[in-house]
């Protein structure tokens, strides 16, 4: 429900940060029905990451963050959006690359019911999926509590969303050695 803490956690990866669109790594909304609930956690059009939850297109029920720090394209970054609800008020946050970058607060008049479903990589609408991310995304994950910040430093440092391609070629190497030993030694045994 909406009174319930949560956070996201993802890497992200965008090919290219343009002015007028929208890029969204994923959104809980009912479509644009008035009074809906919804959640969104998206890329704005300047490089920003903005965090959305409320009931939908409510003043009084919505409240919205956008981060200070900007994000380049073409290079992996780590995002953690926290939703933190205590006593009638609800608390926002972004981090970026592990690093608290904005919190903001807001009183909610009325709340509904989150949807279950969730978008990964669109934002839901009335009219469909809309302000899809262009790029990559990596290691998606919904938590059902508010992350620390020991928990966000950790997410946003221990996983490496591609490794590099030395990594990959030493692993192929190193398969394929193990597969023509193991083969050989079937064949040996029969």
């Amino acid at each position: 429900s909406a009174t319930d803490d949560f956070s996201l956690s993802l890497w992200f990866r965008t090919d290219e940060i343009a002015l007028g669109k929208y890029q969204s790594f994923a959104s809980n909304n009912s479509g644009d029905v008035s009074g809906a609930w919804h959640t969104t956690a998206r890329l704005e059009q300047d490089g920003r990451l903005l965090f959305i939850a409320g009931r939908g297109q409510t003043s009084s029920s919505e409240k919205s963050v956008v981060s200070t720090s900007v994000v380049s394209a073409n290079v992996w970054n780590h995002a953690a959006f926290l939703y933190d609800y205590n006593a009638g008020v609800s608390t926002l946050s972004i981090y970026i690359n592990g690093v608290h970058d904005v919190t903001g607060s807001k009183i909610f008049s009325i709340l509904a019911s989150t949807p279950d479903s969730w978008a990964l990589g669109a934002q839901n609408s009335s009219s469909g999926l809309v302000n899809h991310f262009d790029g990559t995304l990596d290691d998606f994950q919904i938590y059902d509590h508010v992350l620390s910040e020991s928990e966000i430093a950790a997410l946003a440092t221990s996983v490496v969303p591609e490794p590099s391609s030395f990594v990959i070629m030493s692993i192929g190497l190193i398969g394929l050695a193990g597969y023509g030993w193991r083969r050989r030694g079937r064949l040996s045994a029969s």
